[in-house]
């Protein structure tokens, strides 16, 4: 189920670490960028550049918290009808 998510949205252009926040993301809800990083199996090095990537193409959103920055994924049926 999940390499079909990761298999699709690699047909609308992310690469594997951003397909696999992002279903990370909309499995666990909202996220550190560290809790994404275990979650996704992608590596702490990279998670942040990741992350940046996402929010430029509308995937996740950024929130500011005092303990910790959160990310949370925008809903899948409201990512097919912006792709649409």
């Amino acid at each position: 189920m999940i390499s079909n998510k990761i298999n699709l949205l690699n047909r609308i252009g992310l690469t594997d670490a951003e397909a696999k926040v992002y279903v990370a993301l909309l499995q666990k809800g909202e996220l550190s960028g560290y809790e994404s990083s275990k979650v996704s199996s992608v590596p702490h090095s990279k998670i942040y550049n990741v992350l940046e990537s996402l929010i430029s193409k509308g995937f996740i959103l950024f929130t500011e918290g005092k303990n910790s920055n959160k990310y949370m994924a925008v809903p899948m049926e409201e990512m097919s009808k912006k792709i649409r």
